[in-house]
């Protein structure tokens, strides 16, 4: 499928400039916001897009539905694409003046779309609202969810990535079952000792090494360098810093777990099922971690933060309801965006589709509190460390083009570490320069 490029200079037809703008707060329904005033809402067919599973929509639209029956003459039509198909979709509908009224984004398409001006900014907004405030939601989620300041969308939920461990495998090799590697050497030693060859068990499998170049790739990597006491950007992310020596480092470990130790599998090996139980750690998203409980009800899992060099740092990674400019039910989608966020039904629908809070005030209560599972990914996202994902416009063209493709090249050894990081500095810092002065 061709890919469409959605950067600055991408031709889109102009918004209609004298879109309706927002009349505020209104008095019916709308769940925790509370009504600032009584002015009455334009009802009609709400449209949401996103990138779903089937049993997300079905989770979605359940709570929605219910949201319509606050605002009689209200509907929800629900549409969900592939995660390779929702932006092309989108943008073509925006080019052709229409879409949905908002949307579920990642948060680097929402404020891909807010610096292509497309998304409604909702500080203004959320000012109106006497229940609902930002500081109700972690900090990383906020942050990472502003562009240029402008709040592009209303977090929904976490994703990032931690550690699991096979407790069998760990007590199988003579390790103390009840507590995972908490170091890089301790993470080498402890992969040694669980692989066995001749069984088939990996001692730790990394996050994506292989296949096409995709953001992802790019964002487990960074994490390795923040943990090694580097970053990736200059504060101002105008420079990469892949080339310097807390990169280079963090590259060399992984391949050498590969290569030297042979106790992760590499490229060209088949990729281990941690269902399976032949794999002594892991890197999973949270929602990862609960699924493997589930389909994997006999294997004994541990769970905590990935293992540090010099500090912890974890890629909180969130999603985002967003509304589009081209809604012609501004004050309704807001509403539901409201209703949706808020403590009480977000409350009911991520248990459900097993997506990480964004709301703080729920992490000492049920399931979050009570679960062993839930408890071990919220104790994460507690730790201190965590940062947001970072954010130049036009994130999956800079990523996929300009730095992926060589990590993988570094990956396969095709590449030394130095020489792969080199590259992919020289490539990023050229697609900067070009791109961040359009």
């Amino acid at each position: 499928m061709k890919k469409v490029m959605y950067t600055r200079r991408t031709t889109l037809a102009t918004l209609a400039a004298g879109a309706s703008m927002l009349a505020g707060a209104c008095g019916a329904g709308g769940g925790e916001g509370g009504a600032t005033t009584t002015q009455k809402v334009q009802t009609g067919t709400l449209q949401l897009w996103g990138s779903y599973g089937a049993t997300e929509r079905q989770s979605l639209l359940k709570y929605l539905n219910e949201f319509a029956q606050q605002y009689p003459g209200t509907t929800v039509e629900m549409q969900i694409y592939t995660n390779q198909d929702f932006m092309t979709k989108l943008i073509a509908a925006l080019a052709g003046g229409t879409g949905p009224d908002f949307t579920r984004f990642k948060e680097y398409q929402a404020l891909d779309m807010a610096a292509m001006g497309h998304v409604v900014e909702l500080d203004g907004l959320v000012s109106k609202e006497k229940n609902f405030k930002l500081n109700d939601f972690t900090p990383q989620s906020i942050e990472g969810s502003r562009y240029k300041n402008k709040l592009a969308g209303i977090p929904h939920h976490h994703q990032f990535v931690m550690m699991a461990w096979n407790k069998t495998l760990f007590q199988q090799a003579g390790l103390n079952a009840e507590k995972g590697p908490e170091t890089w050497d301790e993470l080498r030693e402890d992969a040694k000792r669980v692989r066995k060859p001749d069984d088939d068990a990996w001692g730790f499998r990394l996050y994506e090494i292989k296949g096409k170049p995709r953001e992802q790739q790019f964002n487990w990597f960074m994490e390795f360098v923040w943990r090694n006491g580097g970053d990736v950007f200059n504060k101002e992310k105008t420079q990469v810093l892949l080339d310097k020596p807390e990169s280079i480092d963090a590259m060399q470990y992984m391949v050498d777990l590969m290569f030297r130790d042979k106790s992760t599998p590499a490229p060209d090996d088949p990729t281990p099922d941690p269902n399976k139980g032949k794999v002594g750690v892991w890197m999973p998203t949270g929602a990862g971690f609960l699924n493997v409980r589930q389909t994997a009800p006999d294997l004994a899992w541990g769970a905590g933060p990935m293992p540090k060099k010099k500090q912890f740092a974890t890629q909180a990674q969130h999603n985002t309801f967003s509304m589009l400019k081209v809604s012609k039910l501004q004050d309704l989608t807001w509403r539901a965006i409201v209703h949706m966020t808020s403590e009480e039904v977000a409350g009911k629908w991520q248990p459900e589709i097993a997506t990480v809070p964004v709301r703080k005030s729920v992490y000492d209560k049920p399931p979050y509190s009570s679960d062993p599972g839930w408890k071990a990914i919220i104790d994460v996202l507690r730790m201190p460390g965590n940062r947001p994902k970072p954010h130049v416009p036009n994130w999956d063209e800079f990523t996929e083009q300009s730095v992926c493709p060589y990590l993988l090249e570094a990956w396969a050894q095709k590449k030394s570490p130095k020489d792969a990081l080199a590259e992919a500095t020289r490539q990023a810092n050229a697609w900067l320069a070009k791109n961040l002065k359009k």
